[in-house]
């Protein structure tokens, strides 16, 4: 499933993705060369994966690193986002992430994207809703036009207004394809 979720990860904008691992360098190259990673940095101890992560914030790259183990901990730590594959993750890894995934499937990493995407989005609009919302409700009690029972009891449905919305999070469909819409890529700029 490598190949699979790294390809989404490029379509929606990821496209640079390095495979850091202490692995030998033979190995490494044959997993990079079978799911599509152009660079590799092998033999890689846990500071030097920390060193390349910090080079790449320093180069002005907002670096998602994926990990799961010891030796990626300083990296996950280090990277503008991480996330710890949890099923056989060691649980200083799983602490150290920004989001844990309860599972070693890594076609679920761009389901995770586009989530994180789609709550930026809901946030801003129920952020705007609601607060154009308790404007109006203010705005109609200050003139006299509501009382304060029915300032209140529209206030509340400002509320529920607000969780509906939030609510069509629940229907992210994590089968879609690599077929992003353009608009969803963000700075995020790289994958390691």
């Amino acid at each position: 499933d490598a190949r699979e979720a790294l390809a989404e990860l490029r379509a929606l904008g990821l496209a640079r993705q390095t495979l850091l691992t202490g692995d030998l360098e033979r190995v490494a190259g044959k997993v990079a060369a079978e799911t599509g990673i152009e660079m590799v940095v092998a033999h890689a101890l846990p500071h030097d994966k920390l060193d390349y992560v910090m080079r790449e914030i320093g180069a002005g790259l907002h670096p998602l690193v994926v990990g799961d183990g010891l030796n990626d901990v300083l990296a996950i730590k280090a990277g503008s986002t991480s996330i710890a594959m949890g099923e056989r993750g060691v649980d200083i890894a799983i602490a150290s992430a920004d989001v844990v995934l309860q599972g070693d499937d890594l076609r679920r990493i761009p389901t995770c994207i586009r989530l994180g995407r789609q709550c930026r989005r809901t946030a801003t609009a129920n952020a705007v809703i609601g607060l154009a919302w308790t404007l109006a409700v203010i705005a109609l009690a200050a003139t006299g036009v509501l009382g304060a029972v029915w300032a209140a009891i529209l206030h509340n449905v400002g509320t529920f207004i607000v969780i509906a919305n939030a609510g069509r999070l629940l229907r992210i469909d994590e089968t879609r394809s690599s077929a992003i819409a353009p608009s969803l890529v963000s700075r995020t700029s790289h994958a390691i």
